[in-house]
């Protein structure tokens, strides 16, 4: 769940509160009074959509429904299930008519299975993801205001190459380059943890194992942490235990979606919660994963804060698995649990000068024209590249990509394009974005305590 706050979102300080007070309280709604909450909540979206959303309203008066006829949760199986393919193919049709109303802002998938998007929220989807974050880092211990470090390599697309740290004085937030993660410039990261009195972490899964790899590989002292927030990617046993071995800390781990449709992290005990305040979820049951115990299927979520590009019913290809009668967490919440979720996998890159680099797929969102997007290391030296073409492309595409890898790998690589128009997306976690046997051959080298 990659998200950056601006000074902008922090201009609505009643709100903000106002939101914060009621979630410490929901989290502990029972069943009943979670369903009133939702219910309301999804009568208000669904009149917006209907009335001002051009897909909504066409696709309502085709199926000859009112705004009326979907009142309840239940009331969503009377309409049609959204796929990511419609929503690239006719992004505008989603775009509400008064928008302005609502001070859009667009932002851009990280293009984790491929197929960067643009997307719209709005300052009510601002708020909710700004007091999201205070809820679930609270249950890891964190307070607003105490200084946290976030691995992000999309914050220092446009900065000077040699930056590995940026420190925000206003939200004391830390942010480390992960694409200068090597042998000789760890010590710098630990530097920069302890200069600025960092607790918490956050990052990918990939981008933090090797952070910890490296650490111990040079037996360096890391400032004491209290918490590590995973996102991004699916956090692997193996990841978990060595995080948890290195920091001597505990790992939450979270799922969220560029969409603002679902979140779903866990709390201190390590149980999967479903935020059920920021959107409705539903599982299209899978009978081949499902038992009489156990459910698993796709998510399908529907937002339920923002006006302005409402998403209902969006299928997203990540299997999640809950039980039928799943135990009572032990942190007294109520909202409801699930077991696991299949998400997204990545491999990183390592250059001849020992960088190693996670996070490739963000790519796209700096070069148009790439529906789908792939990389592939078989050598140290060289690197192929695989691109579907969307509608924005042109023939200078590929030298754009070749331009914005550059600009992370230093020219210190061949890289290779390929364009191929017809290339099959990944298909849940089973396919990455970035596969690299030189990395695997560096894992299997390397890797401690699995």
């Amino acid at each position: 769940m990659a998200i950056t706050f601006r000074i902008q979102d922090f201009l609505y300080p009643f709100s903000l509160v106002r939101l914060h007070r009621f979630l410490d309280k929901s989290q502990y709604f029972d069943t009943e009074t979670m369903a009133v909450y939702q219910n309301r909540r999804l009568r208000t979206i669904i009149k917006q959509a209907v009335t001002f959303v051009p897909f909504y309203r066409d696709a309502f008066a085709r199926l000859r429904l009112t705004a009326d006829d979907i009142r309840t949760v239940q009331d969503l199986k009377k309409l049609p299930v959204l796929s990511k393919d419609m929503l690239k193919q006719s992004p505008a049709a989603f775009l509400a008519e008064n928008n302005r109303r609502f001070s859009p802002r667009a932002c851009t998938t990280s293009g984790s299975s491929g197929e960067p998007m643009v997307l719209y929220h709005d300052k009510a989807a601002a708020i909710l993801e700004f007091c999201h974050y205070w809820r679930y880092w609270g249950w890891g211990g964190y307070r607003l205001g105490m200084p946290f470090a976030d691995f992000s390599l999309a914050h220092f697309s446009n900065m000077a190459q040699e930056m590995i740290a940026d420190f925000s004085r206003i939200t004391r937030r830390l942010t480390l380059n992960p694409a200068f993660l090597s042998d000789t410039t760890i010590a710098r990261y630990t530097a920069a943890l302890e200069q600025h009195g960092i607790r918490f972490l956050k990052g990918s899964p990939s981008t933090l194992y090797v952070f910890a790899h490296l650490i111990r590989k040079h037996g360096l002292a890391c400032p004491p942490v209290r918490c590590i927030f995973t996102t991004g990617e699916l956090l692997l046993p193996y990841q978990r235990t060595y995080l948890a071995e290195t920091f001597g800390t505990r790992i939450i781990d979270s799922y969220g979606l560029m969409e603002r449709t679902a979140a779903i992290t866990q709390c201190e005990h390590g149980t999967y919660h479903i935020h059920a305040e920021y959107g409705i979820i539903e599982i299209e049951k899978d009978e081949k994963l499902s038992s009489n115990h156990l459910t698993a299927g796709t998510l399908i979520s529907t937002a339920l804060h923002n006006y302005v590009m409402p998403l209902i019913r969006y299928r997203i290809p990540d299997i999640i698995e809950y039980e039928t009668d799943p135990a009572v967490c032990p942190c007294g919440r109520t909202l409801p649990v699930i077991k696991k979720i299949h998400g997204r996998q990545q491999d990183a890159l390592i250059t001849p000068s020992g960088r190693i680099i996670t996070n490739l797929f963000i790519i796209p969102e700096d070069v148009p024209g790439i529906a789908l997007f792939r990389i592939v290391q078989k050598t140290p030296d060289a690197i192929t590249v695989t691109i579907t073409p969307s509608l924005a492309y042109t023939d200078e595409t590929p030298r754009h990509l070749t331009a914005a890898l550059n600009r992370i790998l230093h020219n210190e690589m061949r890289i290779d394009v390929t364009v191929e128009e017809d290339m099959p997306p990944p298909q849940t976690y089973k396919q990455k974005t970035v596969t690299s046997s030189v990395y695997q051959e560096y894992l299997a080298q390397n890797r401690e305590g699995r």
